[in-house]
């Protein structure tokens, strides 16, 4: 298929490209810089444009057979700046699915903090969701957004939502290995909460997967098989560096940095399961583990 990456640019989005170059398919890397699309391979055709604009989208977009939207919000910048390029670039890539009668189109989301459920509880995509903070209520919107254009017009949508993603750059890189190399990095709390990770190679891998096989209405959960809690993941992490396992902080005081909301986020206990993922798309992953995947990271 020719597939068009809108946010090929960004960390889960570059992989993706390399990830469905690699399956043979045709890919169209659409991104605000040419400087972040610079590094994909040259197989991908690579154009610069805004999600926002839907001329430029639609021009992106001819030919295509689907859409992959990974153009998510971009965490370091405040939230009420990202969150309206998030939805009306949502708007306009499913507008121009719609239009073109596109075979699939996967749509980027969560997993942390989506679920309402027991603390450390296991979870799995048949699980209420409870939309608490503003940043779970804009995936919430942009979610309404797709299932709308599913119902109203038959476009076959899937949402993924993968709860961390790490690898050798993006957010990760910035806020786990970059902040553990420079001594600034504290586990908030006693670090006893389960999380989730998942490698942004398996995660590329289940949004290729989901493109090719365009399941209709499906939510997956895209994690790895181990949930680990908080404190075992950064020790890990800071081992592996070969660094001094962290400290830790109050939520109290974590929130005068990241915010109640990252806090929030950061702290919930959950367990999340990708057996679905699994049953239906035929998801394996290569990094079972936060600490399988550590060395292809930091090495």
């Amino acid at each position: 298929m020719k597939v068009l990456v809108a946010g090929a640019g960004g960390f889960i989005g570059s992989e993706l490209a390399r990830t469905l170059l690699a399956r043979g398919h045709s890919v169209v890397a659409f991104g605000r810089t040419a400087a972040k699309l610079e590094a994909l391979p040259r197989g991908a055709q690579k154009v610069v444009g805004d999600v926002r604009d839907y001329g430029a989208v639609e021009s992106a977009a001819k030919d295509c057979d689907a859409i992959a939207h990974v153009a998510l919000p971009d965490i370091s910048q405040k939230y009420r700046e990202a969150y309206p390029v998030w939805i009306e670039g949502t708007r306009n890539l499913l507008a121009v699915a719609v239009e073109r009668g596109m075979r699939s189109f996967a749509l980027a989301s969560g997993a942390i903090g989506t679920y309402r459920h027991a603390p450390g509880a296991w979870v799995d995509e048949t699980a209420p969701t409870e939309l608490t903070n503003r940043i779970t209520q804009g995936r919430g919107e942009a979610v309404a957004l797709a299932r709308a254009a599913e119902r109203d017009h038959g476009l076959p949508v899937s949402v993924l939502r993968p709860p961390f993603v790490y690898g050798p750059g993006g957010p990760f890189a910035k806020f786990f290995l970059n902040y553990m190399r420079r001594g600034r990095y504290r586990v908030i709390g006693d670090g006893s909460n389960f999380t989730g990770f998942v490698h942004v190679r398996d995660c590329a891998l289940a949004f290729a997967l989901a493109v090719e096989k365009a399941p209709r209405g499906d939510d997956f959960i895209v994690v790895d098989d181990a949930p680990i809690t908080l404190r075992d993941a950064s020790d890990a992490i800071a081992d592996a560096l070969g660094v001094r396992r962290p400290g830790t902080v109050p939520p109290i005081l974590a929130q005068l940095v990241i915010g109640s909301v990252g806090v929030q986020l950061v702290t919930e206990s959950v367990r999340l399961r990708n057996t679905k993922l699994k049953a239906t798309l035929g998801w394996t992953s290569a990094y079972p583990s936060l600490r399988e995947g550590l060395p292809s990271v930091v090495g």
